[in-house]
């Protein structure tokens, strides 16, 4: 399917003109994607700058565009798609998407460095995020999570992350270790019990919350985050604190 919709586009581009090429780029992408928001002209831009260099450049074939292009308006964004693919920073917070989980090809978004999925009734995230690795800002807070996948420990130059407001239960136990350039990591109102052990090798955390969830053990480890500024623990079922009396940039903290 994929290769017959590439050579018909490549083919009507250097033999047909504009109107045939925007009455084809029309009828296939209902063939992909039905949708009643189609925007034929944003598919068509998308189109006529497609070609065997772009293809090699972002990977994405005139067949993964016209599914890409649909579920972004599927959110309700709006720009053309030479921005989508070249955008740096992506905020769709409080765009519901019918399908619970992350438009597909969504790592084809190079340059992405942003992004937010707030309150958007996402219950899954994709194993391919971790492919997105120029991401330094990663906001899935408000949603229906219940498992982070080892793959997010690829994002390693993610500064913020914050999964607030989900159901997990479990975080990975040592690929969250790898984010050693994350500053902020906000985890409250969730469901985790075990405060996983890799979280020492987090070593630049300035601000750590995770109040309300249902963590029995606070780990010594924690004390080991000397940079710590802000540490929000208030709302579980611990009855006893490490001490921090050591963390001398603390200047924030609810226990």
């Amino acid at each position: 399917m994929e290769d017959i919709f590439t050579n018909i586009i490549l083919f009507i581009k250097q033999y047909g003109d504009i109107n045939r090429l925007m009455r084809t780029c029309k009828l296939l992408s209902k063939i992909v994607y039905s949708s009643n928001i189609w925007d034929t002209y944003t598919f068509y831009e998308g189109m006529s700058t497609y070609n065997t260099d772009f293809h090699k450049k972002h990977g994405l074939s005139p067949y993964e565009i016209c599914k890409l292009i649909c579920q972004f308006r599927e959110f309700g964004y709006k720009k053309s798609f030479n921005k989508i693919i070249n955008e740096e920073k992506l905020i769709l917070s409080g765009k519901t998407c019918k399908n619970t989980h992350f438009p597909k090809n969504f790592e084809k978004l190079s340059q992405l460095q942003e992004l937010h999925l707030c309150n958007s009734q996402i219950r899954i995230i994709p194993k391919e995020i971790g492919k997105m690795t120029k991401l330094t800002s990663l906001d899935l807070s408000n949603n229906y999570i219940k498992i982070v996948p080892d793959e997010l420990g690829e994002l390693i130059n993610l500064t913020y992350l914050c999964l607030s407001d989900n159901l997990i239960q479990i975080l990975p136990p040592k690929n969250l270790g790898k984010l050693v350039n994350l500053r902020k990591l906000h985890l409250h109102g969730n469901k985790i019990k075990i405060f996983w052990v890799a979280i020492k090798n987090l070593t630049n955390l300035i601000c750590l919350e995770l109040s309300n969830n249902e963590i029995k053990i606070i780990p010594q480890s924690i004390t080991k985050l000397i940079k710590l500024e802000q540490l929000y623990l208030s709302g579980n079922k611990n009855d006893t604190f490490p001490k921090c009396d050591h963390l001398k940039n603390l200047v924030s903290k609810d226990f």
